[in-house]
């Protein structure tokens, strides 16, 4: 059920663990020698603001007030989502 990206992402690390203990001669043979992985593309979509836009978001935001400024800030340079800054308990 997950994402091929994802499948072939922690393939990878698993692959890389037993290449390491092999190499560590810790085990003979890596179990993963013969595991197909999913084909992926190489380019990802972009999911983040570049400079430019960050600094265009946070300007419109300082317009706004204070608050919309404040939570902006907070998501971008702590690469929060917004979930996760709107969950924030702080005393």
């Amino acid at each position: 059920g997950y994402a091929p990206r994802t499948v072939a992402v922690r393939l990878t690390a698993i692959a890389s663990f037993y290449s390491y203990c092999e190499n560590e001669e810790l085990i003979s043979r890596s179990p993963m020698v013969r595991v197909r992985r999913p084909r992926i593309e190489r380019s990802s979509p972009r999911t983040s603001l570049s400079r430019g836009q960050l600094h265009d978001l946070l300007a419109a935001a300082r317009e706004l007030g204070t608050h919309q400024y404040g939570l902006l800030c907070v998501l971008a340079f702590n690469g929060l989502r917004i979930r996760e800054a709107t969950g924030l308990d702080i005393d």
